[in-house]
């Protein structure tokens, strides 16, 4: 459940009220108002055929669309992760009888949150 998302939902409130009744570190910590979202960060990614690499990412709302998000993702030039995404890029764009035997393009995220 996401905060952000729907910040009036029944369900949100209830669940904070239960937590809050429950533990009074949570509440102390919810009083706070001390919660953002997490725009920017970094995620490592594992691929079968470009192996590990990191990639720094930035989301931003898309205001047109309670909800919705975009998440662009990004390398420094000139680095092996750069490398990784490129390679991963131009394999991606291979039509699929080129890539007879190779794996699928499956992206393998080693940590979501």
């Amino acid at each position: 459940m996401r905060a952000d998302a729907d910040p009036g939902s029944a369900r949100l409130a209830a669940l904070v009220g239960e937590l809050s009744l429950r533990s009074p570190a949570f509440a102390r910590l919810w009083a706070r108002h001390d919660v953002s979202v997490k725009s920017r960060g970094r995620k490592r990614f594992t691929h079968p055929i470009v192996g590990t690499f990191t990639v720094d990412f930035e989301t931003f709302r898309v205001n047109a669309e309670a909800g919705q998000s975009l998440t662009v993702y990004h390398t420094a030039a000139g680095t092996s992760d750069s490398d990784a995404l490129r390679l991963l890029a131009s394999h991606a764009a291979t039509p699929p009888a080129d890539r007879v035997g190779t794996p699928r393009d499956v992206i393998v995220v080693d940590r979501l949150f």
